[in-house]
C-alpha cells in the first residue's frame, strides 16, 4: 500500500466540517518534493522542506494520476512594508504582531501551459493549482493528527479537487451565517492608487477583517496564513486577469482579528 492510499483511507472517517452529506469530495493525500528545474529530486536532508525568502523553487506533486511540475517565484508584493496583524479582545485591550514568514510563491505547472500556482507557508504549504477550468486543485497541509507519523522532513497534504464550474460547497444555518460574516475586505482607497514606477503597475491595497465565527473555525494562531494564503491565491488571479499595462497589483496592508464579538468593523 501506498502512503498516499493509507492516509486517504484515514482520511476518509474523518468528517470535513459541517459539508453534507450529499456532497462528494474528488480528493488525494500527496507529498510535495523538492526537485530541481529538471524535476529531478533534492536531498530532503539539504533542503529541509525550507524554502524561506528563496526566490525561486520547484515542486514535484502527484495528485490522481497526474504527476505536476512546479515552477515557483517569490511573490514580494503580496505584504506591504507596514503590515501588522491587529487582533481586538473582548477586554477592550488591542495587541499588535507581525508577519511569521515571508514565503508567498506564484508560479504554473511546466508542460501545461496556462497553468497558475499559489503556495504560500512555512514546511507546509497551502494554495492552490490551477490547470485548466476542469482541474483545479486546492492544496492544504494535513492535520496534525492524521500526519503524526510523517516520515522526518516529509510533510502529507490533502489535495482536493474542484471545477470552476462546481456549485458552492452548501452548509447548514449555522455555516451559511458564518458566511455572511467571516471575512470582510474592503480596499483602502476608491481607485487604483499608481505606482512610483512610471504607471507600469497598479496597487490594489487591502485589509482582511475576521470576526468571531472565522476566529472560533480556525483559530487565532492558524486564521492569519489561512488569511494569507487566500490573499496570495487573490494576487495570484488578479494579476493573471489584468492584460497590457498597467498589471495591478494586489497588496495585503493589515489583518484586523475580532475577537471581542464584534461582528462590524469601521474602515473610516
Amino acid at each position: 500500500m501506498t502512503r498516499s492510499s493509507a492516509y486517504s483511507r484515514q482520511f476518509s472517517f474523518v468528517s470535513l466540517g459541517k459539508i453534507t452529506g450529499s456532497q462528494v469530495l474528488d480528493y488525494d493525500v500527496s507529498y510535495l518534493t523538492p526537485v530541481n528545474e529538471r524535476g529531478e529530486e533534492i536531498s530532503q536532508r539539504r533542503t529541509r522542506r525550507d524554502i524561506t525568502n528563496k526566490k525561486q523553487a520547484f515542486y514535484n506533486i502527484s495528485i490522481l494520476g497526474l504527476t505536476l511540475h512546479l515552477n515557483l517565484t517569490l511573490n514580494r508584493h503580496l505584504i506591504a512594508p507596514c503590515f501588522h496583524i491587529e487582533t481586538k479582545h473582548s477586554n477592550g485591550s488591542t495587541t499588535k504582531s507581525g508577519l511569521t514568514h515571508g514565503n508567498f510563491y506564484h508560479g504554473y505547472v511546466i508542460s501545461y501551459p496556462g497553468s497558475k500556482v499559489a503556495l504560500s507557508g512555512r514546511g507546509r504549504l497551502r494554495g492552490a493549482v490551477a490547470i485548466s477550468d476542469d482541474h483545479l486543485f486546492e492544496i492544504h497541509p494535513l492535520p496534525d493528527h492524521l500526519s503524526k507519523n510523517h516520515e522526518k522532513d516529509d510533510f502529507p497534504h490533502l489535495v482536493i479537487k474542484r471545477s470552476i464550474i462546481d456549485k458552492p460547497l452548501q452548509f447548514d444555518d449555522d455555516w451559511n451565517d458564518l458566511n455572511e460574516t467571516f471575512i470582510e475586505k474592503r480596499s483602502l482607497e476608491q481607485e487604483l492608487s499608481e505606482s512610483n514606477d512610471g504607471g507600469k503597475n497598479k496597487f490594489l491595497e487591502v485589509i482582511y477583517v475576521a470576526d468571531r465565527h472565522a476566529i472560533e473555525l480556525y483559530g487565532l494562531i492558524d486564521l492569519p496564513e489561512m488569511l494569507l494564503s487566500i490573499g496570495n491565491i487573490v494576487s495570484q488571479l488578479i494579476y493573471g486577469m489584468s492584460y497590457g499595462d498597467p498589471k495591478v497589483v494586489y497588496v495585503i496592508n493589515k489583518i484586523r482579528l475580532l475577537n471581542d464579538g464584534t461582528v462590524q468593523y469601521n474602515f473610516v
